[in-house]
């Protein structure tokens, strides 16, 4: 399979052990992913030279972006064609200290690039959360992406990884073949 980039902003660390532990497991599967911190992009515009996305955005507290993903969104032109692109979203978030907000700024930017064009993979049941409300939620009541959960959840990261990546992982071979 061509490359596929995973990009990521991380403060605490906990989104980029994730990218870690999706790039460990596609490694083990014999895909390459090229894994970049988005705080040392030059230019927002290299992420979308992937076709194939996935993109790991912490919410921070009331729904706040992660820092790097706010300089990212400052810069970045909205009016890109993201048609070509295939996204798929993991999400960090807190549902217990922060219930009303969780894995907004997943919800934010998914709903971004889906107005800029980008076909969104790797929706995520709801199931085994307990929050007040979320923009990550679907009509259909899934989340967006993958929702992680670290400072409550963290038990379950690695399984509810695997499981998304065994989602993901053929739909974006299936791209390939086009």
């Amino acid at each position: 399979m061509k490359n596929i980039g995973l990009f990521y902003g991380s403060t605490s660390g906990n989104t980029e052990e994730v990218a870690e532990m999706i790039q460990a497991e596609t490694t083990k599967r014999g895909i390459d992913i090229d894994v970049q911190d988005i705080h040392y992009l030059d230019d927002s515009t290299e992420m979308f030279t992937y076709e194939r996305l996935i993109i790991g955005i912490p919410t921070w507290c009331f729904g706040d972006h992660q820092d790097d993903w706010q300089d990212f969104l400052d810069y970045m032109d909205k009016t890109t064609d993201l048609s070509h692109q295939t996204i798929a979203f993991y999400g960090l978030g807190d549902q217990e200290g922060y219930a009303e907000w969780f894995l907004d700024s997943m919800g934010f930017f998914a709903d971004l690039f889906e107005k800029m064009g980008a076909k969104i993979i790797g929706q995520w049941a709801n199931k085994g959360y307990d929050f007040t409300s979320s923009t990550a939620l679907r009509d259909d009541g899934k989340f967006v992406g993958l929702a992680l959960d670290e400072d409550c959840q963290s038990e379950l990261t690695e399984g509810r990884v695997m499981q998304w990546l065994d989602d993901i992982l053929p739909q974006f071979k299936q791209m390939e073949n086009k």
